[in-house]
């Protein structure tokens, strides 16, 4: 057995238009008193399963300084049993980093980092209230090459406000031609509490349209190398990332710092979204209630791998309803079943929340 940690960094310069993540402004003060929290979370938490990922998230982690990251590592590996072939990734924006500090970060442990890019196309990142542009994400990608990073991954966006397909397969060809390892696909949505939900944008892409977006980011990506291996992810042989697949297979994790959640022994658990509380007690957590096999089938659907027909069985899923529900996704091309394996199809990647519901509506 192994474990997965995840420390959520919830500071940001400024809160895209887009996002419904959890965070707030960076102070000093403030993320002095964070990281703080986080180091006596850690030691609460220690036991000495081995540890084969840590994931910094955010919020923009990039925007903590080396020195904190150094803490909270040396922390991590003296209350945990860290592997020697543990994937260590923070998430950066190409406008918080420098040359220096990507180097800094190597250094200290940190082996894959994730920039969180969204466009090549300077229009498209303004309409998405991003502050970096195209060239700066172009820079430090390849200054972090430079630093040593060999595993790069890059975060792009389709169904932006203004793109057109012209845009997107430039975007594409750009992201192929730089040291890359992994590139994520997410499809814009307008989420409640952010900026585009209250002033929704006039010019989105249809849904066919970003079907259409969908469908030439996976055969392009495929032509240049990059294997899908679940619904937004893909990678170069051997770079899927190790910690994401913890959350898709239902492996243990266990998550530091506001709203991070857990999953541990069985049992999911959380931290409320406040800066504020975690600081005043950071081993205070909330339990969620889940259903383990609902959750699993929902989870394994993302995946290329698909899902075994005897694991259906067993979990009592392979009910005559769903046979003859899945027959007529089937038909629709939505699903493919082959080899004893029920897969979601291209079409069907989109619309996966529709198609759970259908095969499970009692749910």
């Amino acid at each position: 057995m192994s474990l997965g940690l995840y420390f959520h960094i919830p500071f940001c310069e400024r809160k895209c238009c887009y996002c419904d993540f959890y965070s707030t402004a960076y102070n000093e003060k403030l993320k002095e008193e964070y990281v703080n929290a986080i180091l006596k979370e850690v030691e609460e938490k220690a036991c000495n399963v081995i540890v084969d990922s840590i994931y910094f998230g955010g919020g923009t982690p990039s925007l903590l300084g080396v020195k904190d990251f150094e803490k909270i590592l040396a922390t991590i590996y003296r209350f945990f049993n860290i592997s020697s072939f543990a994937e260590i990734s923070i998430e950066v924006n190409p406008d918080t980093i420098s040359y220096e500090k990507l180097k800094s970060l190597k250094e200290c442990g940190i082996n894959r980092i994730s920039f969180g890019v969204q466009s090549f196309n300077d229009y498209e990142l303004k309409r998405l209230g991003r502050t970096h542009n195209a060239y700066i994400a172009r820079k430090y990608i390849l200054l972090a090459k430079k630093a040593g990073f060999n595993n790069i991954s890059i975060d792009l966006m389709i169904g932006i406000s203004g793109q057109t397909k012209e845009s997107l397969i430039k975007t594409l060809n750009i992201a192929t031609k730089l040291p890359l390892t992994h590139i994520s696909i997410y499809q814009l949505k307008i989420e409640k509490n952010t900026v585009f939900y209250i002033k929704r944008p006039t010019d989105l892409p249809s849904d066919d349209f970003v079907a259409e977006f969908y469908e030439t980011c996976v055969n392009l990506l495929k032509e240049a190398n990059f294997l899908q291996y679940e619904i937004s992810n893909f990678a170069k042989k051997g770079f899927s990332c190790k910690h994401n697949l913890k959350y898709w297979t239902l492996k243990e994790y266990l998550g530091f710092g506001a709203a991070a959640h857990s999953f541990y022994k069985n049992k999911r658990f959380f931290h409320k979204s406040s800066i504020k509380e975690y600081i005043k007690n950071p081993f205070k957590t909330e339990k969620e209630e889940v259903e383990l096999d609902y959750e699993w089938f929902i989870l394994k659907l993302r995946l290329n791998e698909g899902i075994n027909i005897t694991d259906l069985k067993l979990k009592k899923f392979y009910v005559p309803y769903f046979v003859e529900r899945a027959k007529l996704l089937k038909e629709k091309g939505l699903i493919e079943i082959k080899d004893g394996i029920l897969k979601l199809s291209l079409k069907g990647m989109l619309l996966q929340n529709s198609i759970i519901i259908y095969l499970l509506p009692s749910k």
